[in-house]
């Protein structure tokens, strides 16, 4: 769905490129095997050649995610042994750094694929390891996974099992992500409360807001919206409920709310929060149906992102992006992750995102013809395992 374009690719044509977007060849190594595939991608094919690209360059870091589709697809035998190869490569030597936090995600896949006691097992081993790292964020790193796989009560006890009151507020703020992913509102406004970190309570509390006004319980969200005083967070919080009056067909309400929160965006002096915060404004503009109030929020938002000096400018652009892809402008979402140099793999991973974009909005075809043009050759990997997880059943 081509949202705003025009606007946008002007834009951007002024603006010249801010780093050259090579083409990328196909990475699979079978050839004839890959053209089929292209022609007419099956979860099967997809997995198999996001394996060969694994194979073929030795980034088995990559090997949960490819597990995961390997799941869904049914071939559970070859996941189980895809996970103990992850955990192998885990263990070797050259990973020290990131060993808990590959750990950790190796046993989060494992839960979302359905193999709990192998998932309990690894998540164990994880916390061992952070524990005997001395660390507080690698038992950070071990409870958000946790939290993200839904094991809110064990992620909690882990986070809570060091001093740092920052650990246990960034678990606690997944651990409200989780709770609202599962329905479980009610559980998600209790721990948003705790929060004692008040900057990650405001997010969190943000987020419970939109969950709540999702599910049309407005009287329950507008006093949480209303206590909310930083204004990045306030404006999504607005914007959410005025998205809400718009579904319900209360025109004027959602007119007069969208109007309050992108003036309270517009009015904040830091440029990646007031970017944020017109994210959060578009994003709940196109939820509420208003695809052309939800261009023009975007495009101050890109506007702004690329008159903001380096090194900040590769955030902001990376931001809006996303931003882009999430509400399924995707052909202006690629056209902004372009002009990102592949310092550290930020083009590759912002294209990466927007693969997977568009696999779960259905555009199959068009998510693996992009992927074949990341410049990383293993986050294509990673962008075809991401899209086989996207297909249906």
């Amino acid at each position: 769905m081509r949202m705003w374009g025009l606007p946008l690719g002007l834009l951007l044509s002024a603006c010249g490129p801010l780093a050259a977007a090579a083409q990328a060849p196909p990475a699979p190594t079978d050839r004839a095997a890959w053209a089929a595939c292209r022609q007419a991608p099956t979860r099967i094919c997809l997995i198999d050649a996001a394996m060969s690209i694994v194979e073929s360059t030795g980034a088995t870091m990559f090997l949960p995610v490819i597990g995961k589709a390997q799941a869904r697809a049914g071939q559970k035998k070859q996941a189980a042994e895809t996970f103990r190869r992850a955990l192998a490569t885990a263990q070797a030597p050259g990973f020290e750094r990131i060993r808990v936090g590959l750990t950790a995600e190796v046993a989060r896949a494992q839960s979302e694929s359905g193999f709990a006691a192998d998932a309990e097992a690894t998540f164990a081993h994880a916390a061992k390891l952070a524990a005997a790292s001395g660390q507080p964020e690698q038992l950070q790193t071990v409870a958000a996974q946790q939290a993200n796989a839904g094991a809110v009560a064990a992620a909690l006890q882990l986070a809570q099992s060091t001093s740092d009151e920052g650990v246990l507020s960034a678990v606690q703020r997944r651990g409200v992500e989780a709770h609202i992913n599962a329905g479980r509102l009610a559980d998600a406004v209790q721990l948003a409360r705790s929060i004692k970190t008040e900057s990650v309570r405001d997010d969190a509390v943000a987020s419970v807001v939109r969950a709540l006004a999702g599910a049309g319980r407005l009287a329950d969200a507008e006093p949480l919206a209303a206590a909310l005083k930083p204004p990045r967070f306030r404006a999504a919080a607005l914007a959410d409920i005025a998205a809400a009056h718009a579904k319900a067909g209360r025109e004027d309400a959602a007119t007069a709310g969208f109007a309050q929160a992108a003036g309270l965006a517009k009015s904040i002096a830091e440029p990646l929060m007031r970017i944020m915060a017109w994210d959060d404004v578009a994003r709940a503009q196109a939820r509420a149906g208003l695809a052309a109030e939800a261009a023009r929020t975007l495009l101050q938002a890109a506007v702004v992102a690329l008159e903001t000096p380096p090194p900040m400018q590769r955030a902001v652009i990376f931001q809006v992006a996303y931003t882009y892809a999430e509400i399924g402008a995707f052909t202006d979402a690629v056209e902004l992750a372009r002009l990102l140099e592949d310092q550290r793999g930020m083009r590759s991973l912002a294209l990466t995102m927007i693969v997977k974009a568009e696999a779960n909005a259905g555009r199959i075809a068009e998510a693996v013809a992009l992927a074949e043009t990341i410049p990383v050759v293993e986050s294509r990997a990673v962008a075809l395992a991401e899209t086989a997880l996207a297909m249906p059943r």
